[in-house]
């Protein structure tokens, strides 16, 4: 059922008056705001990757297996921050039927939806 015009205007007015309140809310739940801490997290993996790598490659040359691990283990950090849950989209779930189900498949699909709370 579409909104009278009466309703609609005053729906615009409201919009107007929450822009104009607080627009950190309005990016927030337009997602306006969700590219650039996407980006940074982005530009910080990279950095830490090229920094990681070059660390290794400092180790094996001064023959310190000790920096050679600590940067193997900075870039493994980088390219698990740029490849993590936070940057990728979440996918649908097949639910499953509902009917007689086992302890072990009841107690997986409340940890399936324990974020959903």
């Amino acid at each position: 059922m579409p909104l009278s015009e009466h309703e609609q205007k005053v729906l615009e007015d409201m919009e107007r008056a929450l822009s104009a309140e607080d627009p950190k809310l309005v990016s927030t739940l337009t997602g306006a705001g969700a590219a650039k801490p996407m980006r940074s997290r982005l530009l910080l993996a990279v950095f830490m990757v090229i920094l990681g790598i070059g660390t290794l490659l400092g180790g094996l040359i001064a023959k310190e297996t000790f920096i050679g691990v600590i940067g193997f283990a900075l870039a493994l950090a980088g390219i698990y921050l740029a490849v993590s849950r936070a940057s990728a989209p979440k996918l649908a779930k097949q639910s499953r039927p509902k009917g007689r189900q086992s302890l072990i498949q009841r107690l997986e699909e409340r940890w399936d939806h324990r974020e959903d709370q």
